[in-house]
């Protein structure tokens, strides 16, 4: 029988699924513990499970990624963004990194991105 081991606890793997998902619903785990656990289970237990998957867990899986894709770019938006302005002006305000981070739509910041390097000074660029 497979045994998963997190930290010092050791569980039957049994139904990894279900394992899974017992520590998920009554365990929340810092970070590195859920990268450990992910480290663990996938070098212990992924060779082992069928690949195949139930349609729900399909599409949830394809909306993470599409979600997880859109992120990125909101992420790599608003960090260019904010690197741009700083190599033609400097520092930036702390107004404009703030106001920044709250801005989700991904048009939107493609926008900014194109005014920042075109806008002739910071004090003309606006993020609105």
């Amino acid at each position: 029988m497979s045994r998963l081991k997190i930290g010092s606890t050791q569980i039957d793997a049994l139904s990894t699924r279900g394992s899974i998902g017992v520590i998920d619903w009554m365990v929340s785990l810092r970070d590195t513990l859920d990268k450990q656990l992910w480290t663990e289970w996938k070098d212990e237990e992924e060779p082992k499970i069928m690949p195949h998957m139930l349609r729900i867990e399909r599409i949830a899986a394809k909306v993470g990624r599409r979600e997880g894709r859109k992120e990125g770019v909101v992420l790599f938006a608003r960090e260019n963004i904010g690197e741009i302005l700083k190599s033609r002006f400097g520092k930036l305000p702390p107004g404009i990194s703030r106001d920044l981070k709250t801005i989700e739509n991904v048009s939107t910041l493609k926008k900014l991105l194109k005014r920042a390097a075109t806008v002739e000074s910071l004090s003309a660029f606006s993020l609105n």
